[in-house]
């Protein structure tokens, strides 16, 4: 019995996300998604954050608390339209580090699966 190819593994589990589709003897595309899709996923994203945000604010120690207050610190996007990258850049580290104060490596890999770069 010979192995499975990384490859294939690779694009099974893309497809599995839902984030590929695969037509036989065609070949494997990106997957486009519907409005009403985006929406949900945003949707469910509010949620996830929320319940974060709950057991974070149940969990963080003081050094937690003092790294969180460190975010945005260096950020000033005002007057500049590129400064806008880093502000994302700082959001995505914040929200992840709220996820991670929530609920450790399981919560935080499953929010993160569910929030857009």
């Amino acid at each position: 019995m010979s192995a499975v190819p990384p490859i294939v593994i690779a694009l099974k589990m893309l497809e599995k996300e839902m984030l590929i589709k695969t037509k036989p003897r065609r070949g494997h595309y990106v997957r486009t998604f519907t409005k009403r899709e985006i929406i949900d996923v945003l949707e469910l994203r509010e949620a996830l954050e929320a319940l974060g945000a709950k057991g974070a604010a149940r969990r963080i120690t003081e050094s937690q608390m003092k790294k969180l207050k460190g975010f945005f610190k260096d950020v000033n996007v005002e007057g500049d339209p590129r400064a806008l990258a880093a502000y994302a850049k700082e959001d995505r580290g914040f929200h992840e580090y709220i996820m991670e104060i929530a609920g450790g490596e399981v919560f935080s890999s499953v929010c993160s699966r569910h929030m857009p770069s």
